[in-house]
């Protein structure tokens, strides 16, 4: 029984102990709960999900051209770190990309608009160096390493054109992937571990909040203002070899009687009370 009987505009107590005890009771639901989710997860990842591979290019960054560059100083050092910002946005840029999509074209046949390669793409800096990776992504990993290297062919040459003074360099080309970059089975089945879980969890916590039966004599307490004076102990549950008393499943309340909630639904056990006129009521 949840309700604060001593005063009903209280509202909702939360036993935390109970509550976890009922999480303790009902683990197998827990458990198959996890793992149903988990098992769905998995099946929609390996069948429903279309695996893409990830194909890369690493290029250098240098703030003069190779002509010009006749010692490294720290200056230049930091100049070229700065710069790879500026290097990833003009690779993004739409006439770069339309050259990267001619490229491509002619080398497979394939045709691609400038946003389609855009999607495909992302470019990161290596921590803070002057080095950035231009990544692509694609169903197919040849076509994956053929745009991953068309980049790297038009980009050095768009980027001088842009940036006067400056060089980049392919440190390295893109490989045909092996093995696919996305989807991750391993964590798509540990997130639906997690999400089952979390469900069984509300479930269990709703369940708990909305049960309104009397369990044990402190429900008694809290309803009414009378003092328990005894309990009746189940003594066919003792000769079966139950374990638990009079808390397993209590009473469910039908209307008031004489002694209070008088007319319950008989199931464990029953307690002894006083009413206001000092008589016992079972």
């Amino acid at each position: 029984m949840r309700e604060n009987g001593s005063n009903r505009e209280d509202g909702m107590t939360i036993d935390i102990q109970e509550l976890i005890f009922t999480y303790l009771r009902y683990w197998w639901f827990l458990a198959v709960c996890l793992i149903v989710t988990a098992s769905a997860f998995l099946f929609y990842s390996v069948n429903f999900i279309t695996p893409r591979y990830r194909a890369s290019v690493t290029v250098y960054v240098n703030n003069a051209k190779e002509s010009q560059v006749t010692e490294i100083t720290t200056s230049n050092l930091t100049v070229s770190q700065r710069l790879v910002a500026t290097y990833i946005k003009i690779i993004e840029s739409d006439s770069v990309l339309e050259a990267v999509a001619e490229a491509v074209e002619e080398e497979t046949g394939v045709t691609y608009a400038a946003r389609s390669i855009r999607d495909m793409m992302t470019a990161e800096q290596e921590e803070d160096t002057e080095l950035f990776k231009v990544h692509v992504s694609h169903k197919d990993p040849q076509m994956a390493a053929d745009i991953a290297n068309a980049i790297a062919r038009v980009a050095p040459e768009k980027i001088s054109d842009y940036v006067v003074g400056s060089s980049t360099k392919i440190i390295d080309y893109a490989k045909v992937p092996t093995t696919r970059y996305t989807p991750s089975h391993r964590n798509n089945t540990m997130l639906g571990a997690v999400v089952g879980f979390a469900l069984a969890m509300i479930y269990l916590t709703i369940r708990y909040l909305m049960d309104v039966r009397i369990n044990d004599s402190d429900d008694l307490e809290q309803l009414f203002d009378y003092a328990v004076l005894g309990q009746i102990p189940n003594f066919s549950l003792a000769a079966k070899g139950k374990r638990y008393g009079y808390r397993k499943y209590g009473y469910r309340k039908y209307g008031y009687g004489r002694y209070g909630y008088s007319k319950y639904a008989y199931e464990k056990s029953a307690y002894v009370s006083n009413n206001q006129d000092g008589e016992g009521g079972a």
